[in-house]
């Protein structure tokens, strides 16, 4: 388990490969009232856990996800996604406003 040097919003990550799997380990995170999800608060205890894995030549992604936090969650919380490549075109929606984009990663 990795130790955060401070407790930051998005925590602190460390990365390591175990074969052929990508492992991000991510801990040190500041409480939040909707870290965990909707409505679903987060402590000082939070850590995730993440395994990513290529599959099918490269064209899926394989990202399990593994959530712990012992003050605001019962039991330990794993999810499991698969990604397909696509071919697909990316829409232009015009300039960013880094005003309106930070907002999603300020503390409430």
């Amino acid at each position: 388990m990795i130790r955060a040097p401070e407790p930051a919003l998005l925590g602190h990550s460390v990365a390591y490969w175990e074969g052929d799997t990508l492992v991000v380990e991510t801990a040190g995170f500041l409480p939040r009232p909707d870290g965990n999800g909707r409505g679903i608060p987060s402590g000082t205890g939070k850590r995730v856990v993440e395994r990513l894995t290529l599959e099918d030549d490269g064209n899926r992604l394989n990202v399990v996800t593994i959530n712990e936090d012992p003050e605001y969650l019962a039991e330990t919380i794993t999810q499991e996604h698969n990604l397909r490549r696509i071919d697909a075109t990316l829409v232009d929606y015009g300039a960013c406003d880094p005003e309106v984009a930070q907002h999603y990663t300020r503390p409430n």
